[in-house]
């Protein structure tokens, strides 16, 4: 069974002023397979997620790959057919080094254990979500998703594509609650169990 998953990296806030620092972009590394036998599962993913990412918020000369919860956002795909420790190298290096934010995609049980490690003793917030609850808890009108889907595509989405537009609208959901203030670890976490993380 594979899960659905998202560790949320929270950015700790620049500067040594009492205001804090609000967001105007954010990344999110987006795992799973982009090479070999199961690529297509990575693709019909990714496309799925960035099919939430067009719906709103959109303005003239934007660089980024769209917007989630009003924020510019940068999607990071890590190809998780890899290998684990390939995988997880990468993880470290997103959340350390790049400053990626959020980290979600498609993995077993043992990978999805070992992201945890990866993220364990560090500011992650690690939620695991089912992949098959994803679509009809995340997409609204599977209908219109579908249709949007292969006007954009030009081909039908499966329910790895549901899995990634359920993944991206739950993080919009959480990230515009908080007016894109993504520096505040405790109300981050209850604005995604809010949408509807478990």
């Amino acid at each position: 069974m594979r899960h659905l998953f998202g560790a949320v990296a929270l950015a700790t806030a620049l500067g040594a002023g009492a205001g804090e620092a609000l967001a105007h972009s954010f990344k999110v590394g987006l795992i799973a397979p982009f090479s070999g036998p199961a690529a297509a599962t990575g693709e019909q993913l990714r496309a799925g997620f960035m099919v939430a990412t067009r719906e709103a918020d959109g303005h003239p000369d934007e660089d980024s790959d769209g917007h989630l919860g009003g924020l510019d956002v940068y999607v990071l795909p890590v190809d998780g057919a890899a290998g684990t420790g390939a995988m997880l190298a990468r993880v470290r290096e997103l959340v350390e080094r790049e400053e990626v934010e959020i980290l979600t995609g498609l993995a077993d049980p043992r990978t999805m254990a070992a992201i945890r490690r990866a993220a364990a003793g560090t500011e992650a917030i690690v939620i695991e979500l089912s992949a098959d609850a994803a679509p009809a808890r995340e997409t609204g009108d599977p209908a219109t998703f579908a249709a949007t889907f292969e006007r954009d595509y030009g081909y039908k989405p499966s329910r790895d594509a549901f899995a990634g537009y359920g993944a991206a609208r739950l993080i919009d959901r959480a990230v515009r609650a908080l007016g894109g203030n993504l520096s505040k670890r405790q109300a981050l976490r209850a604005a995604i169990a809010a949408a509807g993380a478990r």
